[in-house]
């Protein structure tokens, strides 16, 4: 004779130690964070990381050329945001254009935003600017991200004190 499951269409309350004999199907969203014990110690590889990843110049120096890979996947990834600033702003024409690239799968590297970020004598030190990301890129397990500065001083002289942070949501593995 086959078992026949119990249906509760109301709230059901269970006070002191449920034993389940099987798997529990919960709806999605019904754990959160309140529901965790502080001492819970759940495996890391169950969790999603938010990465900041930074590349910094120092203030006092003009901004150089650079390329820098700065991020290898180890999970799916989804670049967040892209942003950058600067301590001492450019003067003249001078620029310093940012741009973040991907390689997958060891391919060459290829820009993530829809172009790079030119920073110049109009950007207002110690602001945050936000790169426009180019969709919403994905890396997999072993894509890179490699950040590229490229300083042109034209007329006018370099800017100071580079900040570049690339925020990154890894899923659990």
């Amino acid at each position: 004779m086959a078992l026949q499951a119990d249906k509760h269409y109301n709230e059901t309350h269970f006070y002191g130690a449920t034993v389940f004999g099987g798997s529990v199907n919960l709806p999605a969203n019904t754990v959160n964070n309140a529901d965790m014990a502080a001492d819970a110690d759940v495996n890391f590889a169950k969790l999603q990381h938010v990465h900041h990843v930074t590349l910094t110049q120092a203030d006092g120096s003009a901004v150089a050329d650079e390329s820098r890979v700065v991020f290898i996947a180890r999970a799916p990834c989804t670049v967040l945001a892209v942003e950058c600033a600067l301590l001492t702003v450019a003067a003249g024409d001078s620029t310093v254009d940012v741009d973040v690239q991907q390689s997958t799968g060891g391919g060459a590297f290829a820009s993530i935003l829809t172009a790079a970020e030119s920073l110049d004598s109009s950007t207002v030190v110690r602001t945050v600017v936000e790169a426009t990301l180019d969709g919403t890129p994905t890396l997999a397990d072993g894509d890179m991200l490699l950040i590229d500065i490229d300083a042109t001083a034209g007329t006018g002289t370099l800017p100071q004190g580079l900040i570049v942070d690339v925020t990154i949501a890894e899923e659990g593995q």
